[in-house]
């Protein structure tokens, strides 16, 4: 699905303060897709609450792609990939200053010894063929 297709369609978005929130911004204007063009008719304050809007058919929303298959295996929407939208968002790890448990650790080690494809971990493509719209951020 193209980003300017989504205008066609009531839009459920993120709070303003919302990091998610920011990137859609990004994507649209990235992509010179002006926001007011977007039929936003509700903003919620988690992706849960967008998940559950969607499920009750009350609009499309755009959210990480492991939230996307974790409802899409749940069987509360679909997944529909944005061809737009291909950048990778970038996470951060961090840990306490108190020691580790000892499978913390290890996982701590894994993060700071591998070496990261172009430093960026992307999810697999996900299959889709429905309506519901969420992308990967």
């Amino acid at each position: 699905m193209k980003l300017t297709e989504l205008t066609n369609y009531p839009f459920i978005n993120r709070e303003e303060t919302s990091g998610t929130r920011k990137e859609i911004e990004k994507l649209f204007r990235d992509n010179r897709v002006p926001m007011d063009n977007v039929l936003v008719t509700l903003e919620l304050g988690s992706t849960e609450s967008l998940i559950t809007a969607v499920s009750e058919g009350r609009g499309i929303a755009i959210i990480s792609s492991i939230a996307a298959a974790k409802a899409q295996a749940a069987g509360l929407a679909k997944i529909l990939r944005i061809k737009e939208a291909k950048n990778p968002r970038k996470l951060y790890v961090a840990k306490p200053r108190k020691p580790l448990v000892k499978i913390s650790e290890a996982f701590w080690e894994f993060c700071r010894q591998f070496h990261f494809k172009n430093e960026a971990i992307t999810c697999p493509p996900i299959e889709a063929d429905a309506f519901t719209v969420f992308c990967d951020l």
